[in-house]
């Protein structure tokens, strides 16, 4: 009886191999132009016919290869990357699995010229379904010129899978933008059916190389650089008033490598939620240095995942990247100074008039906790001269909800409770992090029957609330009582509060779980502690609101992602009343 199992010809392996490494001719061009970066090129051409079914073609001005290497380099198996176990840990290149090249053959016809500088002539290598049909010499630049042409001619199940031309051209300048992305030292140029859809120049600099490959895409984004552990992180995340409806630009470079990481995606995502609205996404390009131990690039044939050594201060380190970065920006310019006053009307004269939900959050929160400096007394401001471009003309409250004010370029609008949610967050934060925030205890506690999946989010980020002044018990069944409430929330509405804590509270299993339970039920707080739309302010009132906008960080969004203040430019009232 014969036996059933067979050790496979080395061309199956082969097109199996292929099948881990090269998905689509994007994955052939992503090895190849890998495989230029390591051998030191500073220019890359990467040309596509048919979305690079018929034809790819990338040439670089690397070190080349002298005869020997230009045979061996098609064998599964051999590189030049790593010698030993040892190796495999502290990986520098982008190969190193010796795959690609016999796994691209495997599938193809492809040609392969190369020459070092030492060298009088180039080798020529034509190979057919991972077969070498032809070895030569040719005359040739230093460097190394690799053609892939006919891809899977020689499996058709994989060739019917691939989708029109202009699907995988996409997905061939989409893998050539994340690369150029990640080396701005080295010139690209990607042309596809003899258009040239990508040119960018070798630059020093990471803003350049973003404006060259992404466009408009790669302008107006907010710079932040974060270093701790021996990690570093740096690159741009849009400003809040800037987001899209997917994640498909937030993109991650590690070590040089473009990756995906969910971890990372988690840390980005989870700090811009303070800025922005649940269903939008951040704009965000992030280059981090780990050292090469310290990060496992060896998970994926293709090596488009990492695994982190320590992926809990990676996360952290990146979140608070992102979380500087948001914080210093502002969408209008809040002067110290008071709005400027009809002359007619002095604001020390309303001092008296100051409403409670406005001031006795202030009161409440001696020493200005966490670095946020209180609000001035407004009975000891007169008013101070600004310059034009500095100043805000409070011109009135509309609908008693939002607050106008004339800039020297347009007209700026204000959502007061937007605006003093984040102040009044931040203060919260502040006190929550250096000593905890004041609590009233009830005689009385008051009961609240919350629903089972409500209680139990509650009950697991007991603790932390009870660092913000929530203090709760079981009190039988789904039903909690209630011991104490922080004090700017001593007169609102226990049930309801209890219910929008419980709704925000993230799940427990996340990495920064005991961190955002703090923030979405401070920003809870924040909510309900906060002046109301609908709710009248006097002038005192509005200036101490833009006070103490100008020494809030964040302020240009509420805790929740909204925005805290719009500008009308002038240009587009005079356009839109024809005055243009």
């Amino acid at each position: 009886m014969s036996s059933k199992i067979l050790v496979l010809p080395e061309k199956l392996v082969n097109q199996i191999a292929a099948g881990e490494v090269v998905e689509r001719p994007s994955s052939v061009v992503k090895e190849l132009v890998e495989n230029a970066l390591d051998a030191g090129s500073r220019e890359v051409r990467v040309e596509t016919q048919e979305g690079g079914r018929g034809l790819i073609r990338v040439a670089d001005d690397g070190e080349g290869m002298g005869r020997e290497d230009a045979l061996a380099c098609l064998s599964r198996y051999a590189t030049s990357k790593i010698r030993d176990l040892s190796d495999l840990h502290r990986v520098h290149t982008y190969g190193f699995r010796g795959e690609a090249l016999p796994s691209i053959a495997s599938v193809s016809r492809l040609g392969l010229m190369t020459k070092r500088s030492e060298d009088a002539t180039a080798t020529e290598i034509r190979a057919e379904g991972g077969k070498i049909e032809r070895v030569g010499q040719a005359g040739a630049p230093n460097g190394t010129l690799v053609e892939v042409s006919d891809l899977f001619f020689n499996t058709p199940a994989r060739l019917k899978f691939l989708k029109r031309s202009t699907v995988e051209s996409s997905h061939v300048t989409e893998v050539m933008e994340q690369i150029a992305l990640a080396r701005p030292e080295v010139g690209f140029s990607l042309v596809q059916g003899g258009r040239t859809v990508l040119e960018a120049p070798p630059t020093a600099s990471l803003a350049s190389r973003m404006t060259d490959v992404l466009g408009p895409e790669g302008s107006g984004l907010l710079p932040l650089e974060w270093e701790a552990w021996g990690i570093r992180a740096e690159g741009f995340v849009s400003p809040p008033e800037r987001t899209l409806a997917s994640s498909k630009l937030v993109q991650f470079f590690v070590n040089r490598r473009p990756v995906r990481d969910r971890t990372l995606h988690h840390a980005v995502v989870s700090a811009a939620r303070e800025f922005i609205p649940q269903d939008r996404f951040p704009v965000a390009f992030l280059y981090i240095e780990v050292p090469p131990d310290a990060v496992d690039v060896n998970v994926h044939p293709a090596k488009r995942e990492v695994r982190f050594r320590d992926a809990r201060a990676v996360h952290e380190l990146v979140r608070q990247a992102i979380l500087d970065a948001l914080r210093r920006w502002t969408p209008v310019s809040f002067p110290a100074t008071q709005a400027r006053a009809d002359p007619s009307e002095r604001p020390h004269d309303h001092a008296e008039r100051v409403q409670e939900s406005l001031e006795r959050f202030f009161r409440s929160t001696p020493g200005g906790a966490g670095g946020i400096r209180e609000a001035p007394s407004i009975s000891n401001q007169t008013p101070v001269a600004s310059t034009p471009h500095e100043a805000l003309r409070f011109l009135g409250q509309s609908h008693e909800t939002y607050l106008v004010f004339q800039a020297e370029d347009g007209i700026v609008i204000i959502d007061q409770h937007a605006a003093h949610e984040r102040i009044t967050f931040e203060r919260l934060r502040g006190q929550a992090r250096t000593g905890g925030i004041p609590a009233q205890r009830l005689l009385v506690p008051r009961t609240v029957d919350l629903s089972p999946a409500r209680r139990a989010r509650l009950e697991v980020c007991r603790d932390a609330l009870a660092s913000l002044g929530l203090e709760f018990e079981p009190f039988g069944g789904n039903t909690v009582a209630v011991k104490s409430l922080p004090v700017p929330l001593t007169g609102t509405r226990v049930e309801a509060l209890l219910v929008a804590l419980a709704d925000d509270l993230p799940d427990s299993g996340e990495p920064d779980a005991l961190d955002r339970a703090l923030d979405r039920a401070l920003a809870t707080v924040a909510c309900h502690a906060s002046v109301r739309a609908g709710q009248h302010l006097e002038r005192a009132e509005v200036e101490a609101l833009l006070a103490s906008m100008d020494e809030t960080p964040g302020a240009g969004t509420c805790p929740h992602g909204r925005p805290v203040a719009i500008r009308l430019p002038l240009s587009d009232l005079e356009r839109m009343f024809r005055r243009t």
